[in-house]
């Protein structure tokens, strides 16, 4: 929790489990350069309240602080409308409204609080006022009772949680008008997160100090939420690999994004959860053994033609579809590990142009296990089992049957995918050799059970392409067989109640 208390034994701040308090108290924390919330002093919180009166009470800080504390102190000027409906005209803000708004937001810390004040909303401790929306981003305003403790209006709120509110811009993101927060079930990672933006942000103050400048606006929030947490797991990786740290083992954390803003015109909200798997998937995926096939599609994922190619506006498809997972990861296995793109794409889509005959250099089976460990949870005996029936179809392609390919990979209906495996089993044994699958191997790939067809058969058989692909393409048969290549995978689509009331090819079954 984060609260201030008269007892110096007691931490000045701590974190509450409320996002943009923690995000706020992280940022202090970095701030002093500090570690810990714990660790910070009240001369620490008095550099930091400085700093904030410095620069929030500039003209540059006016586009981002419009859309956090609404209506707040912060604004030399505030906009107001006459009765009579005259046009909006600029008036001066009471300079002693300014110094109570600075004194509370701000200073509070500077006064004991009262015996008899009520316990802070966020954390416990004795309240130093109460804030509203100009105070605390998306709660109601002055002379609103709803959702308050007592039906008085307003939040009881100690000096710290309010000073760690006032600070959580800077440890933030201003992204698209609006604030992207990120706040982790671990606090290392928020502090992590946040000492990059407060970096960022530090950097840009310093230099509009002088120049007067707007404060930038990134965009495409998904984009850069992702982004920010690759670079995260890169820099996880690689601390992971070093050998003097390698047995330090990260606690598995989730992940939740917010991207607000609270301004009068309309506040809003969107969150975006991401779970503790996909964080451990993109921080394996930097392993020296997955690293370059991982940045090969995340390269080939921007978007075309960007007219302003700033790292802040370019948007990155796989990132973003990252944030449908697990849900969607069949879409996602398709597009990005068998490179097929979707059919409507949006202009300068770049998913668009994937195909295989172009991206076999993109193919990963390593990755694409990692993958399906990680994020759909996958049982290691079946992907040991999809990859081994790969390496016996490219074999059985390669040097012994080439129909196969077109009879594997274009069939439209389950049982014509079942027949064409028995049919290459058999002639397997015919040839004195095994036959290309057994029987229980196949009922682990296809099947629930004996007869019991998969819905998702059909994207068994993509797990199983991309295996192909991979070693068709390294043992350079594409090479001398391109029109292999040119050829149109069918689209995705699960067995029908045609398919499950025929009478199916028996499944083949060793000797």
């Amino acid at each position: 929790m984060s609260t201030l208390t008269p007892n110096t034994a007691t931490p000045l701040l701590k974190y509450t489990g409320h996002p943009l308090v923690d995000v706020g108290a992280a940022t202090i924390t970095a701030f002093v350069g500090k570690q810990r919330p714990e660790d910070v002093t009240r001369a620490d919180l008095e550099e930091v309240a400085g700093y904030l009166f410095q620069h929030y009470n500039r003209s540059y800080m006016n586009s981002y602080l419009s859309c956090v504390f609404m209506n707040s102190a912060y604004f030399q000027q505030i906009v107001a409308q006459s009765i009579a409906g005259k046009k909006n005209q600029q008036m001066a803000l009471d300079p002693e409204k300014q110094s109570q708004y600075h004194d509370l937001h701000l200073f509070a810390f500077r006064q004991p609080p009262q015996d008899d004040a009520p316990l802070c909303g966020l954390c416990g401790f004795p309240s130093c006022g109460v804030a509203f929306r100009e105070h605390f981003p998306l709660i109601t305003g002055r002379d609103v009772l709803n959702f308050f403790p007592h039906a008085t209006a307003g939040l009881p709120i100690c000096a710290a949680c309010m000073l760690s509110v006032a600070a959580m811009p800077l440890g933030a993101l201003r992204c698209a008008g609006r604030v992207l927060l990120v706040h982790a079930d671990d606090p290392a990672l928020t502090m992590a997160l946040v000492k990059e933006n407060l970096k960022r942000n530090q950097r840009f103050l310093d230099l509009a100090s002088a120049a007067g400048d707007k404060f930038p606006d990134a965009k495409v929030a998904r984009t850069r939420l992702m982004e920010q947490l690759a670079n995260w797991a890169q820099r996880e990786g690689q601390r992971r690999a070093s050998a003097e740290r390698k047995e330090l083992h990260s606690r598995p954390t989730s992940v939740t994004a917010y991207h607000f803003t609270n301004s009068g015109q309309g506040p809003d909200l969107d969150v975006y959860a991401v779970p503790a798997p996909l964080l451990s998937f993109l921080t394996d995926a930097q392993a020296s053994q997955h690293k370059t096939a991982w940045n090969a599609l995340v390269n080939a994922a921007w978007r075309l033609n960007e007219k302003l190619p700033d790292a802040e506006t370019h948007r990155n498809y796989l990132y973003e579809d990252l944030l449908s997972l697990p849900e969607e990861w069949p879409r996602f296995v398709r597009t990005y590990f068998l490179r097929k793109g979707p059919r409507a794409t949006f202009k300068d889509d770049p998913r668009a142009q994937y195909r295989l005959a172009r991206d076999l250099d993109l193919i990963h089976w390593p990755l694409l296990a990692l993958f399906l460990e990680r994020i759909v949870g996958m049982d290691q005996h079946r992907v040991d089992t999809i990859k081994a029936f790969g390496d016996r179809v490219a074999l059985h392609i390669a040097e012994r049957d080439s129909r196969f390919w077109n009879r594997f990979n274009l069939a439209k209906r389950y049982s014509d995918l079942r027949a064409s495996i028995v049919r290459a089993g058999k002639e397997e044994q015919k040839a004195g050799r095994p036959p290309l699958i057994g029987y229980d191997d196949f009922i682990t790939i296809f099947e629930y059970g004996e007869d019991d067809a998969r819905r998702d058969w059909n994207l068994a058989r993509d797990l199983v392409l991309i295996r192909v692909v991979e070693q068709l393409h390294e043992g350079g048969w594409f090479k001398h067989n391109p029109e292999a290549l040119d050829v149109t995978l069918p689209a995705a689509e699960s067995s029908d109640a045609a398919d499950n009331a025929e009478s199916p090819a028996k499944a083949p079954v060793t000797d």
